[in-house]
């Protein structure tokens, strides 16, 4: 929800600040570099992972007790600082970070979720990590400090912050390719979205199983109205 056809990251921020005055976002520049894919962008740092020219996966042969450690450790503390993200992996966020002509009355940034990023990347051996009980509930603890450490330094433009969470692999949730339960969908998009202090919503650019998206706790549910207003009036409770 934030990705531009540019490769040159002061172009994209030109684009941004002369046309999205009052809450501009960050762009993401997926054509620039594969490390900008909305997999491999937040991926920095997460233990075990391994990232090539076209993958991102989590190798198991590597010891990944220490990293773990050292990412529970930064959890538990609030450490956002031990998980930033690198010019090398979003020029486009630290171009915007250093825009002097700005004055909105709201920014907004954006991170790949639990669901999607879990679903996307894989071990060694194939299997997506969020079938993996221990690397699942690392995944949520290690978004949840990059959505915050992006925050953070989002906050200095402006006091009002906005986050979204992106999350297209949620049109399969319910599909027999997705073996999720709702209960395990909304605590690790809680887990996430418990990192940010400002406002907090969930984009999903298909249909979906609303009712999920709606019990947590979002401020902003993002879509596509024109195509899914009806299916998410199926919803009136929640």
């Amino acid at each position: 929800i934030g990705s531009m056809p540019h490769t040159d990251p002061s172009e994209a921020c030109a684009l941004v600040s002369r046309h999205l005055k009052d809450i501009p976002a960050w762009p993401q520049l997926p054509k620039r570099s594969f490390k900008e894919n909305m997999y491999a962008q937040f991926s920095e740092g997460f233990p075990g992972v391994v990232v090539t020219a076209d993958k991102v996966y989590v190798d198991r042969s590597q010891d990944l007790d220490k990293p773990l450690e050292k990412l529970y450790a930064a959890y538990l503390e609030n450490d956002v600082d031990k998980y930033p993200i690198s010019p090398d992996y979003a020029a486009g966020l630290h171009s915007f970070l250093g825009l002097t002509n700005l004055s909105p009355m709201a920014v907004k940034g954006q991170i790949t979720g639990p669901v999607t990023w879990g679903l996307t990347v894989a071990d060694n051996e194939g299997k997506a990590i969020i079938y993996d009980d221990v690397l699942a509930d690392a995944m949520a603890k290690f978004l949840r400090l990059k959505a915050g450490w992006q925050e953070k330094e989002l906050s200095q433009i402006s006091k009002n912050t906005i986050i979204f969470v992106d999350e297209p692999y949620m049109t399969s949730f319910g599909s027999v390719s997705v073996t999720l339960s709702k209960e395990k969908v909304v605590s690790l998009l809680d887990e996430v979205l418990g990192g940010i202090g400002g406002l907090k919503g969930i984009h999903c650019c298909g249909n979906t199983d609303w009712s999920v998206l709606l019990s947590t706790k979002i401020d902003i549910l993002s879509f596509d109205a024109y195509n899914y207003a009806q299916s998410l009036s199926l919803y009136p409770s929640e």
